[in-house]
């Protein structure tokens, strides 16, 4: 039993229409459909969801043989309207009887299994294992966990120094999540942010981030005279809202915040998920006056003839890179061409996850100019921090 799921289809309707992704289906299902076996059965389900039951195996691999065949499938673009459609899927794989004996098992093992696929980065085959469904159950839990999380303000932001590498001075911060849970003690958003995009709770929480930035960034204006830049990291999701510039200028007015103190941050992915979308908006951000730094870079992918379009003055190096100066001989083979050419450009550089001397001493004699890490201090709650910076001044 094989649950067969389009990854990313919401973009096409999005994009084209839904008229447009029906004809996509059909043309989906018509090349599937030429896979199977007159012992198969094929099925289209609901939305962009396929099953295939394969009978009668010939042996162990035979299935296998056959999955690969429907990944294979999706490697040429599918043609509507003369418009080319590259298309990926995430398949998850129940067998009988290992896996159940009725049908209304299978199906839902099938299912766990896709969804394994999708969370392994998509465009793979995932077959079921009983852990699967404890990974269920964990992901149900963190689901209500989260809703009530927003309810219940269980959320709180830490903020880690950026600093000038040659002078140690600061130079701004960067506004991190934390989850309070009543349970578990602090989570890291590295735990939870993941779902919180599938879910499209980021919205929620990517708002309130802002807000409380804006209003914490007041403060330390106010109390120790803070004249640096507070960095706010937004996902494609809040840009995808056409609301967006209107509702985050509205809450810089809330609290009497200049743009030219707010940097956005986004990741690579956001530019590599719709480049023309994104360069239009980004432009008018930074028309108003926000600064706008580029998250995890080189880890992305994204292409250089995006990237020169950007109206970007920050490139911020990825702590993966770093974790390895000054000795590792692959790291610096990245590290150097991504400072020059953030210097090229007349971009900033920024190293992140800088922990020790030798790494700080390596990029600085490369030519980086901002860091932030251990070595200058972890992320800080707004109390904390506002201890720090009095012993700065």
């Amino acid at each position: 039993m094989c649950f067969i799921d389009l990854d990313n289809f919401k973009n096409i309707n999005d994009s084209y229409g839904h008229s447009m992704g029906d004809q996509v289906l059909i043309e989906v299902g018509k090349r599937l459909f030429g896979l199977v076996r007159e012992d198969d059965t094929l099925a289209r389900i609901g939305g962009d969801e396929f099953v295939l039951v394969i009978e009668n195996m010939k042996n162990d691999t035979h299935h296998a043989e056959v999955l690969n065949d429907v990944l294979s499938a999706f490697e040429v673009p599918f043609i509507v309207e003369d418009k080319s459609f590259i298309l990926t899927a995430s398949i998850g794989v129940s067998c009988f009887p290992e896996h159940g004996t009725s049908i209304e098992e299978l199906c839902k093992h099938a299912d766990t299994a896709m969804y394994q696929a999708k969370e392994s980065g998509k465009n793979n085959i995932k077959f079921y294992s009983k852990s699967m469904s404890q990974d269920v159950i964990t992901r149900l839990v963190m689901e209500n966990d989260l809703k009530g999380a927003i309810q219940q303000a269980q959320f709180e932001l830490y903020y880690q120094p950026q600093v000038c590498l040659k002078t140690k001075k600061l130079t701004g911060l960067e506004a991190l999540i934390r989850w309070n849970h009543p349970t578990k003690g602090l989570i890291e958003p590295n735990a939870f942010i993941g779902l919180t995009e599938e879910l499209r709770m980021i919205i929620t929480i990517g708002n309130w981030v802002i807000g409380q930035a804006c209003q914490d960034l007041k403060r330390l204006q106010e109390t120790c005279n803070f004249q640096g830049k507070m960095a706010i990291n937004v996902s494609v999701l809040q840009l995808e809202q056409s609301h967006f510039i209107d509702a985050i200028k509205e809450t810089l007015a809330k609290y009497q915040i200049n743009a030219n103190k707010i940097e956005l941050e986004i990741t690579e992915s956001v530019v590599i998920s719709n480049p023309k979308y994104t360069i239009t908006l980004l432009n008018k951000l930074r028309d108003i006056g926000f600064a706008i730094a580029l998250d995890d870079f080189g880890t992305g992918y994204s292409s250089l003839s995006d990237l020169k379009q950007l109206p970007v003055s920050k490139l911020k190096i990825d702590k993966s890179f770093v974790d390895d100066l000054p000795d590792g001989e692959n790291d610096k083979v990245i590290t150097q061409p991504i400072i020059s050419l953030s210097n090229a450009m007349n971009m900033e550089a920024l190293a992140e996850g800088i922990e020790t001397q030798g790494q700080m001493d390596f990029l600085i004699q490369n030519g980086c100019g901002l860091g932030q890490g251990y070595l200058f201090s972890k992320p800080l709650p707004l109390k904390h921090l506002i201890d720090w910076l009095n012993t700065q001044a």
